[in-house]
């Protein structure tokens, strides 16, 4: 819930960071219900059903681009190499002069190709590259009903046009800045152990999505990973 976009309807409560302007209805959301996960825009989601928004990657089978990326993720570190103590990229300044020219920007209210333009130019300023490395979340949905879950590194308009190749008609990022982990429970009551997780992966603030697969997960490897990332 520390992401810009990201919220969660749970019994027909909303929650969120305080503050944020409404999310648009055209929005892949991902509902929860005892029928598993199905994918609806926000303007169509059924009340009965808890849901969780996420930064859009897929949005009605296309992409979306490096613009809405940067103007909608309020952790630069999704779009830039940059990190808040100066580990990743040029220096701890750069990801904070990008972090408060997004707030300001949102704050003035320009639309995403104005904030892409502020802080590409920052970036510029300090040197900062586009995002490549991070381990990101994905939660997708195919026209068919089923559902794609991804832990994939790279950036996230690269991971966009993955997911679109793959047939996933809408997907959402679910990790602000690649604190991710996969987990995997073999048996109800079991501790769940770490399948995969990224460099900043916090296990005592994680909140879990839960998934019955019926076995061993299987993991899948598409040759078109390669041509993508």
């Amino acid at each position: 819930m520390n992401e810009f976009g990201f919220r969660l309807r749970f019994h027909g409560l909303w929650f969120g960071r305080a503050g944020d302007p409404p999310l648009d209805p055209g929005w892949p959301v991902a509902a929860l219900g005892e029928g598993g996960v199905s994918f609806h825009s926000l303007g169509r989601l059924p009340e009965e059903l808890d849901a969780l928004t996420g930064l859009p990657l897929v949005i009605d089978g296309r992409p979306v681009p490096r613009s809405f990326v940067v103007a909608n993720c309020s952790d630069p570190a999704h779009a830039y190499e940059v990190h808040p103590k100066g580990l990743i990229g040029p220096s701890a300044q750069a990801w904070h002069d990008l972090a408060n020219a997004w707030e300001v920007g949102k704050q003035d209210g320009v639309d995403d190709e104005t904030l892409y333009r502020r802080l590409n130019a920052v970036a510029q300023c300090h040197g900062a590259k586009p995002s490549r490395n991070l381990l990101h979340c994905v939660l997708g949905g195919r026209s068919d009903g089923s559902v794609l879950c991804a832990a994939i590194t790279g950036a996230l308009t690269g991971i966009a046009s993955t997911l679109a190749a793959l047939g996933v008609e809408q997907a959402i990022v679910l990790d602000n800045g690649g604190s991710v982990g996969w987990y995997y429970c073999p048996e109800a009551g079991a501790t769940p152990v770490v399948v995969v997780a990224g460099p900043n992966h916090r296990p005592t603030g994680t909140a879990f999505i839960e998934f019955d697969l019926g076995s061993f997960p299987q993991p899948v490897s598409h040759p078109v990973l390669a041509d993508h990332l």
